[in-house]
């Protein structure tokens, strides 16, 4: 190629990277091996070829000569490992090269693999990292480092547990009702469920916890106070419940001598008071929501 076409066709290039770059958002880097073009990206999408398509003739370059390479980053594996495993699909029963294949794999087929999902999912993978690097074997946290933790963990259900010896562990990023199931999970699941939460962090359910703490003759401090939280945030939805059938009944014709029947509230007075008490605090806890 002459210099000139060659200075010249250096500059469709550019252009080219730029517009991609402003569509996905990520960086594009373009270079040439003295056969073909190409555009080079970090994580973002897992492909470009169809803006390719599209814009590069329109700068008077022929797409199909364009090469695409895009490089996932070790960054992205701790989403892709948490994120697989919570949803149990890690082969946890092969060889830790196998787990870093799967993780590797997943990372390949997704679009922006190093951004978490939602906020758990960004702490755990944190957490994953920060316990990947501190290992004493690790030289860097990648695929292999990782699937050798977890691994050893025998899945991801650990990263799950409130950390008691740092107040901001990833057991504080879960809203409080599942901090609190991570508790009553860690100290009381058996059998499948156990399994269940150690290799995927899958919680017990609420009224299996609940159940599992009381029977529990002589519960710790912690497994109390967890069984609490629950307890709580479960009569919450009791009330939210009542607080619908009381309007449902309302709406239908019942009159206030008829719920406090239903309610053994005692009296029509007692009824109607119960329903304003929950719709008052109902609409306080909407109003902490919405600010």
């Amino acid at each position: 190629m002459a210099p000139a076409a060659a200075k010249g066709r250096a500059k469709q290039m550019h252009a080219l990277a730029a517009e991609l770059q402003a569509e996905w958002g990520v960086v594009t880097e373009t270079s040439y091996d003295g056969r073909a073009w190409m555009v080079s990206w970090s994580n973002g999408p897992v492909t470009m070829r169809g803006t390719v398509a599209t814009r590069a003739p329109r700068l008077g370059l022929d797409p199909d000569a364009i090469r695409l390479c895009r490089l996932v980053q070790d960054d992205a594996m701790p989403v892709q490992a948490v994120r697989l495993g919570r949803a149990g699909q890690l082969p946890l029963s092969g060889r830790p090269a196998a787990v870093a294949r799967a993780i590797e794999l997943a990372g390949e087929q997704t679009d922006y693999p190093e951004r978490p999902a939602d906020d758990t999912e960004a702490a755990l993978a944190g957490r994953l990292a920060a316990e990947t690097a501190a290992q004493p074997d690790t030289r860097w946290v990648d695929a292999n480092s990782i699937a050798e933790l977890i691994c050893r963990q025998g899945g991801i259900g650990w990263l799950l547990a409130p950390l008691d010896s740092t107040p901001d562990g990833a057991g504080m990023a879960l809203n409080s009702l599942d901090a609190a199931l991570a508790v009553l999970t860690a100290a009381y699941a058996s059998g499948q469920v156990r399994q269940n939460w150690v290799e995927r962090g899958t919680l017990m359910d609420a009224s299996s916890a609940l159940a599992a703490v009381r029977a529990d003759p002589a519960p710790v401090s912690k497994t109390a106070c967890a069984g609490l939280t629950v307890l709580r945030e479960e009569m919450k939805k009791l009330e939210r419940a009542e607080l619908d059938l009381l309007d449902a009944a309302r709406c239908a014709g019942g009159t206030w001598a008829q719920i406090s029947i239903a309610l053994a509230a005692g009296t029509r007075q007692a009824a109607y008071k119960r329903h304003r008490d929950l719709t008052s605090r109902h609409q306080h806890l909407r109003a902490r929501v919405d600010h």
